[in-house]
């Protein structure tokens, strides 16, 4: 899971339904917010699924409920070596554009609380089983105590009130490679 999926695509959820359609999360494979060649990207987010997802979900019915979402903008296929992948790209809601310029800055704890709100509700809803995930992403966005008393400890370090907890977002991992072959 890279960053874009945990701190960015629960904004996506009330524009698509992922409560009702929760195996859109299930096989979802990852997301993306650039694409290799893209010269200026705007804020937006591309969501990737593979055929293997399509053996579990209607490819035709995912497409049809994404495209009645206001925020959708494209889609596209890249076939690689032994795989087909698949693109929903969709633009970013506008309410969290502030949001989604902290998260490119790595400044989670500077998410607007309606947004950190939005990331552990649909982290609660789609992860429940993964108390990890949940209890570490709620202490990177409110710079929880505990867990910088931890690090200091085990760095040795006393850490800046200005350290965030979690590493800026790496644009190698937050972009779809086109390979041509």
């Amino acid at each position: 899971m890279n960053k874009s999926k945990r701190y960015l695509l629960p904004f996506l959820d009330g524009e698509i339904n992922f409560v009702d359609d929760s195996d859109y999360i299930e096989y979802l494979i990852n997301t993306y917010l650039y694409i290799e060649g893209d010269v200026a990207p705007s804020p937006s987010i591309y969501l990737e699924y593979g055929e293997e997802s399509f053996s579990f979900i209607d490819q035709k019915e995912l497409e049809k409920d994404f495209k009645k979402s206001k925020l959708f903008i494209n889609s596209m296929s890249l076939s690689y070596t032994n795989t087909k992948r698949y693109y929903y790209k969709f633009k970013f809601p506008r309410m969290f554009y502030q949001d989604y310029f902290h998260f490119i800055k790595g400044e989670y704890s500077k998410y607007s609380d309606f947004a950190k709100y939005k990331i552990m509700l649909f982290l609660r809803q789609h992860y429940p089983n993964n108390n990890f995930l949940i209890e570490k992403t709620w202490k990177v966005l409110n710079k929880d105590v505990t867990l910088r008393l931890e690090l200091e400890e085990r760095l040795g370090v006393v850490l800046s009130p200005e350290f965030e907890f979690e590493t800026k977002p790496d644009k190698e991992e937050e972009t779809i490679k086109i390979l041509i072959l």
